[in-house]
């Protein structure tokens, strides 16, 4: 992506963008210093259920916005649980669910707090177990649930919204 940049092209890239915070604000820099155009593949956004939802909620503030994920194959050999190749649970997956609660809250993060799961005989399920509060700029507040020791019969991914006497859920979904 960097190279694109220096070369000229606007960027479309795969999640996560970087792999470090060194990498991701050197993209910043080049995005700024080039005025190209850059984005990133956040496909949560895109899920028709999604939007439907978000456009009932688009003029509501402020918002209290749930996310739980619950990913028990996610272990193991597991390619994006590669640091080198899919940066773990967090930066490989996660980072779908912080861009959905931005977009819903429809401002951007002021403090954020988070806490993992610390399991002295699973290093890797140390690394891949958050519960996560994000405030933002305009008073709504999220929590994100990322869990890869869950049961598979939980279910894999669930919203809850709530603002202004009003709130959706959405479960499991398939587009």
């Amino acid at each position: 992506a960097l190279d694109a940049l220096n070369a000229g092209k606007h960027v479309f890239i795969e999640k996560p963008a970087a792999m470090t915070r060194e990498e991701c604000l050197r993209l910043c820099d080049a995005v700024e210093r080039t005025g190209l155009g850059f984005m990133v593949n956040y496909n949560r956004r895109f899920s028709p259920m999604y939007r439907e939802v978000r456009e009932h909620f688009k003029k509501l503030a402020p918002k209290v916005i749930s996310m739980r994920m619950n990913s028990p194959d996610m272990r193991g050999s597991y390619w994006m649980m590669d640091p080198e190749e899919g940066g773990g649970a967090i930066l490989g997956e996660a980072c779908h669910f912080f861009d959905l609660m931005s977009w819903y809250a429809g401002a951007d993060p002021s403090t954020v707090y988070a806490a993992r799961l610390r399991d002295p005989d699973d290093r890797q399920a140390s690394g891949n177990n958050l519960i996560c509060t994000v405030t933002f700029a305009n008073g709504s507040v999220g929590s994100l649930l990322y869990e890869t020791v869950g049961s598979r019969e939980l279910g894999s991914e669930r919203l809850e919204i709530s603002a202004a006497g009003k709130s959706a859920v959405i479960e499991d979904i398939t587009a």
